[in-house]
């Protein structure tokens, strides 16, 4: 049976085989169908189906996205960030997500294109995935976007082996498609998992067992059953979905010890499953793992070997004498270890190491070196270090024993780990020791049986016995010494001799500190008999200086002085303090400053306090004060007498961020917020102060104001001398017909016309029109002929319309916006230009996964007029109209198109009308 009633239909297999005598063999098969064969045993070899999904990109070079598909149809995700699985869609409709977009810029969590016009949030939950540049191979799960980016705050992902990573920029392209396998509903499109095996074991539910070969295969969208009890054998076979194999409810088929099931050679590949990088000329594959137990696929590959046998190399000897130990490597024997790290191992028997030199090469070969290495890092990780197991005891019984860490190299070479149950008996005894070339120059030593560790030879002298009880000990006649004995020169005095850093006592007085000038110390704690220290240490900026002591501790009363170099003596404390201080200001002990100690006379240059002006609080000022500078009040100054100005002054003033008011009972002056000066006169109005010029003084202030309005109406007088087109103004001005020339008076400047202005007279009403300039293209008493549609010919018109008219307008109900439709014909009368494009929604869309978009249309050319286009947005009623110029010729049929169906919406958008704003060419 195969997919006859159309793909995906196919409930059988195109070969199936059950209770055969011996396997079933399928061979040189190439199926359009789904389902290829079913069978226990069955051998299945150069076979394959065919991807035949619809992909997200490409779909015939383009996307599904914006398209209409209808139920049934298969459909898959990109090669990059889909699943290789096939879907089945439910509901028809139109796909939401986004096609092949180029990007502007790109960043470590997401894509910008400037573009773009998307609808905010719309994409949340969907995959944004590079197909092409910089990047390609990458997806990342989209958990924002606005109109013109989106945002993946989880970084890029791959599902392609060691596929470098990439920061997108301007060469990017990606398409946004569903997050498959847990989002299954796209604009107004639903769809399911359609899941099947293409190859099955037999009876229906069974798996590929014992005895089974599947060689040289390709199946697509499918899963193979495959591993039952015997297992079976996989070579080169090519699956679209990493989850390729189907369990059959029977388990995990490499957690248990009971199937050997090889699979190898395995790859994963789909449309699009590869990319090719040029620059290192590398092609970088799908990968795969298989399911585990835990839930957790701890390797992904491209082969898996479940079987439980090592490989075993055998030799011969070469004298003849019998074979040589036999060595192994790959066993799996403990089935039980589980997550255990010590007992999860690839384990071999005999001496794991490099090869024996080859004798035909010649005598006196060097052996190979033994290479070990921690796991290398990337960027500026930490490199992994190299670790040693101990196996643990247990108790008596046929448990498998777990281990520890008992000794790693980290990374920059150092040894850590535990040094446990060194048995020795005899006191000095070294069991453990790091040597230098020579015997006698032993680098480290422990000796037991007195609780410390003995540095022989890199730090003592000798081997002699420490006290009991320190850590790190020194015979009696010790020394910890810098230097050795060979050596010519001592790296710290220059001397051909050893310097000791720290001595013995032994008989010669007191333990030392250096033998030898120059030691550097930072800091020095000298700690109390009984408790608590001194420390001595120099400023953190110390500069570079000498301080030496003197040669005995000086007499009583001395104090010890410099000579300015720093070496130092005792001598006489000096007397410049004049004797001890009894109090001060009457005062004992530590003093603190108090009002009233000073007098202004005993400070130099001091001011007494009534000739200075203060910050705050009122005070009065006597006497005569004189400012030589600028001075500045930050607030009110009040004068309560008259203030004399000796020389010329102006008073300026900012312009205050609020209007003067008047105060009862006094009289102001002020500058207003305007920035004009006024008055208020004994707590009246505020008034402006009048600004004239003049050179007459007036003594009554009334008369002043009568002659500034005088001045002012005077300035406004045109004088009789005066002459328009020759005629003098000192009487009323007759203008004749010689004083207007044509064209020289605007007919703004003209009059308007009063009855008895034109005398009705023949000349004026009839024949040629005389007094009007040219000549009529109608003459009077022409009998007009009839005006065609679109005629502007000088005809006289019985109907007609204006070219160019820019306010009419077409509308159009809309009749729905959950389906692809076309609403509205209008066929053209005349060719016409499209100047704007006006939707309204009675019922405003709300909640929409996808917002519906409206477009102009041209149906004869089956196209969008322009760009004429407005999408739908949440809550909103009526949409900004769309403006520009585009041509349509006549006779085309006009329409309103749904374009992107509305989906999700709670409500849906009803009661939408639309407006075409065009003008008539013609």
């Amino acid at each position: 049976e195969n997919d006859s009633a159309g793909f995906g239909t196919q409930t059988g297999y195109d070969v199936y085989c059950e209770a055969a005598q011996d396997a079933c063999v399928v061979r040189n098969v190439r199926s359009e169908s789904h389902k290829l064969a079913a069978g226990q045993p069955i051998r299945v070899i150069n076979s394959r189906t065919i991807f035949q999904a619809a992909q997200w990109y490409p779909y015939s070079g383009a996307s599904l996205a914006g398209t209409s598909w209808p139920a049934n149809y298969i459909i898959s995700g990109t090669g990059a960030g889909g699943d290789g699985r096939y879907y089945k869609i439910t509901t028809g409709g139109v796909f939401g997500g986004s096609g092949l977009t180029t990007a502007t810029s790109g960043s470590a969590t997401g894509l910008a294109a400037s573009g773009a016009a998307w609808t905010p949030s719309a994409f949340v939950g969907y995959r944004a995935t590079i197909v092409a540049g910089t990047g390609i191979g990458h997806y990342c799960l989209v958990t924002a976007n606005d109109a013109t980016s989106v945002t993946c705050s989880g970084g890029w992902l791959t599902q392609f082996y060691r596929l470098p990573q990439a920061t997108p920029d301007n060469t990017s392209q990606f398409v946004i498609e569903p997050n498959w396998g847990t989002q299954f509903t796209s604009g107004g499109v639903t769809w399911a998992a359609f899941d099947f095996n293409s190859i099955d074991g037999a009876p229906a539910g069974g798996k590929v067992g014992a005895g089974s070969l599947i060689e040289d295969v390709t199946v697509a969208g499918g899963k193979i059953a495959i591993g039952g009890n015997g297992g079976g054998i996989m070579h080169r076979v090519m699956v679209s979905r990493p989850d390729w194999i189907d369990t059959g409810g029977q388990g995990y088929p490499v957690d248990t010890p009971y199937e050997s099931f090889r699979a190898d050679q395995v790859t994963v590949n789909r449309p699009g499953g590869t990319v090719y990088l040029p620059a290192t000329a590398t092609t970088y594959s799908l990968t795969w793992g298989m399911p585990r137990l835990n839930g957790a696929t701890q390797f992904k590959a491209f082969s898996w070997d479940q079987r439980q046998d090592a490989i075993v190399w055998s030799t011969g000897s070469g004298l003849g004498s019998g074979p040589a130990i036999d060595a192994f490597i790959g066993g799996r024997s403990d089935s039980d270890a589980h997550t255990d790290v010590f007992r999860g191992r690839l384990e071999y028997g005999g001496l794991l190491g490099p090869p024996v030199p080859d004798p035909s090469l010649g005598p006196n070969q060097n052996g190979m070196p033994a290479r070990i290495g921690g796991g290398p890092s990337l960027g500026n990780g930490a490199p992994g270090s190299i670790e040693f197991w101990c196996g643990l005891s247990g108790v008596s019984g046929t448990q498998v024993n777990s281990g520890f860490l008992c000794w790693s190299i980290d990374p920059a070479g150092s040894m850590n780990g535990a040094i446990a149950n060194i048995a020795n008996t005899t006191a000095g005894q070294v069991p453990l020791t790091l040597s230098a070339a020579g015997t006698n120059d032993t680098a480290l030593a422990i000796p037991l049986g007195h609780g410390n560790i003995l540095f022989n030879r890199l730090i003592s002298t000798s081997n002699n016995t420490p006290s009991s009880g320190t850590s790190i000990g020194m015979g009696p006649t010790d020394a910890m010494t810098y230097g050795c004995a060979a050596c010519s020169v001592s790296p710290i005095t220059g001397s051909a001799t050893n310097q000791n850093l720290i001595r013995g006592n032994g008989s010669s007085g007191p333990a030392k500190v250096g033998d030898y000038q120059g030691i550097s110390i930072y800091s020095a704690s000298l700690p109390g008999a009984t408790s608590g220290a001194v420390t001595v240490k120099p400023q953190a900026a110390a500069g570079t200086w000498t301080l030496q002591l003197p040669n005995s501790g000086g007499s009583s009363g001395q104090c010890l002085q410099t000579d300015g170099t720093g070496l130092t003596s005792w001598g006489a404390c000096g007397s410049g303090g004049g004797g001890a201080v009894s109090s001060v200001f009457g005062r004992s002990g530590a003093v603190v400053g108090q009002s009233g100690d000073y007098d202004v006379s005993e400070i130099t240059n001091a001011a007494a306090d009534s000739a200075v002006m203060h910050n705050s609080g009122a005070e009065n000022i006597s006497g005569l004060k004189t400012f030589a500078n600028d001075a500045i009040f930050q607030g009110n100054v009040t004068i309560a007498g008259s203030m004399s100005v000796g020389g010329p002054w102006q008073v300026v003033s900012d312009i205050p961020s609020s209007p003067v008011a008047a105060i009862a009972s006094k009289s102001t002056v002020a500058i207003d917020s305007d920035g004009k000066l006024k008055v208020s006169e004994n707590g009246g109005a505020i008034t402006e102060v009048a600004k004239v010029s003049q050179t007459t003084a007036y003594a009554d202030a009334a008369v002043a104001v009568e002659k500034t309005r005088a001045l002012s109406a005077e300035a406004m007088l045109v004088p009789n001398t005066v002459t328009v087109n020759g005629h003098a103004l000192s009487a009323n001005v007759t203008v004749s017909a010689s004083d207007i020339t044509a064209g020289t008076l605007p007919h703004a400047q003209l009059p308007a016309l009063v009855s008895g202005d034109i005398p009705a007279n023949a000349a004026n009403t009839s024949g040629t029109a005389a007094n009007l300039s040219g000549t009529p293209a109608l003459p009077n008493g022409t009998t007009a002929t009839t005006q065609g549609a679109g005629d502007n010919s000088a005809k006289l018109a019985t109907t007609a319309y204006v070219r160019s008219e820019n306010f009419l307008t077409w509308t159009c109900f809309v009749t729905g916006s959950t389906s692809v439709m076309n609403s509205c014909t209008w066929t053209l009368p005349a060719n016409i230009t499209v100047t704007g494009f006006d939707l309204s929604a009675g019922t405003a869309p709300a909640g929409c996964s996808t917002y519906p978009v409206f477009q102009v249309w041209d149906a004869t050319a089956g196209s969008e007029v322009g760009s004429y286009s407005i999408v739908l947005s949440n809550g909103s009623n009526f949409y900004t109209q769309v403006t520009g110029s585009s041509n349509v010729p006549s006779g085309h049929l006009l329409r309103i198109r749904t374009s992107t169906l509305a989906g999700g919406c709670a409500p849906s958008p009803a009661t939408i009308v639309a407006t075409v704003t065009y003008q008539m060419q013609n």
